[in-house]
């Protein structure tokens, strides 16, 4: 459920900051144009995109801090799992034990840290694909310019 709800957050950060831009553009042409629909629709469509990123920020971070504490408890959980069968402290001596505990911890950090790398991920592509669209909405041959960022130098 944290997972959606950073994926979620990820994605209108990466799709609304771009149309803050497109926005901003319609003010602008709106004003020119003395065309009074225009610059409403541009002022709303700014300010839906700025208090979403607005929110993104602030609560991004909170969401996946939250979802890699969850994740570090339940490596603690099953690292004391792991310790509590064994009836003694020999569990420091022992190396297959030490290995198992280190494999624990790797786990559990991969475990908190995917769901953040995916959204980074669909939020990066989903950002790329709306930069392409505003550039392809302004002329046709803008949006050859996110191909050619592609090509190595």
């Amino acid at each position: 459920m944290l997972c959606g709800v950073g994926l979620l957050l990820a994605f209108a950060g990466a799709v609304l900051a771009p149309l803050a831009t497109v926005g901003a553009g319609r003010i602008i042409d709106g004003l020119t144009q003395h065309d009074d629909a225009q610059v409403r629709s541009g002022l709303i469509l700014a300010a839906v995109a700025i208090a979403v990123s607005a929110l993104h920020s602030g609560s991004s971070t909170l969401v996946w801090s939250f979802v890699k504490d969850l994740g570090d408890r339940y490596g603690r959980h099953k690292i004391m799992q792991l310790i509590a069968g064994i009836p003694t402290i020999s569990h420091h001596e022992r190396p297959e034990i030490a290995d198992r505990v280190a494999l624990v911890k790797a786990d559990s950090r991969r475990l908190a840290m995917t769901g953040q790398l995916t959204a980074m991920n669909v939020a990066s592509v989903a950002g790329g694909v709306t930069i392409t669209v505003v550039l392809g909405s302004i002329l046709w041959w803008l949006p050859l310019l996110v191909l050619a960022a592609f090509v190595p130098a």
